[in-house]
């Protein structure tokens, strides 16, 4: 999947569409292949539905925070390979947009009021059995509740768990 990649139902910008080290960026990757399918029954109560991934990528495009941040990196990537004054001012000055570029992107990955967010059981016996655990838990637990992609994703689940589309049975 090197030059192809996994093509996702629903794209959210991000910083990293600019830079250029991904595996299809590599002189050296794979040419993109196929092999013969493996034979498999299609699951029937599939979670797709155009309508909920229609509705998600117009949530998307219209969210000013994933606008915003595609912006900020489509600014990224017009300056990515650009020529660098020699001029330390001019040099300095830019550095600082491009810093301040990045605190913003920053700020708009976290949610501004965090999601509540926590462990199960059976990973909370996990975690409390060592002290470094713990403290690493509730770090990964505090980025996780910030996080804008997270709360995107968790939109997206509640609602096809609204539409009875991914509950399992189907009969919620």
């Amino acid at each position: 999947t090197q030059l192809k990649g996994v093509t996702p139902d629903i794209v959210i910008p991000d910083r990293m569409e600019y830079m250029k080290f991904r595996e299809k960026d590599n002189p050296y990757a794979l040419p993109w292949d196929t092999i013969e399918s493996a034979k498999y029954n299609v699951w029937t109560e599939a979670a797709r539905d155009d309508k909920l991934l229609a509705a998600a990528r117009r949530d998307v495009a219209g969210s000013s925070t994933f606008n915003k941040i595609r912006e900020l990196v489509g600014w990224l990537e017009k300056y990515n390979d650009k020529e660098y004054p020699l001029e330390f001012g001019a040099y300095r000055d830019e550095q600082k947009e491009t810093k301040s570029v990045f605190k913003q992107m920053d700020s708009l990955y976290k949610l501004t009021e965090p999601l509540l967010i926590f462990n199960n059981s059976a990973d909370s016996v996990s975690v409390n059995n060592g002290k470094d655990k713990v403290e690493k838990n509730k770090q990964w637990l505090k980025r996780v509740s910030e996080d804008v992609y997270v709360d995107e994703a968790t939109r997206i689940l509640g609602e096809m768990i609204r539409m009875n589309k991914w509950s399992g049975t189907g009969k919620n």
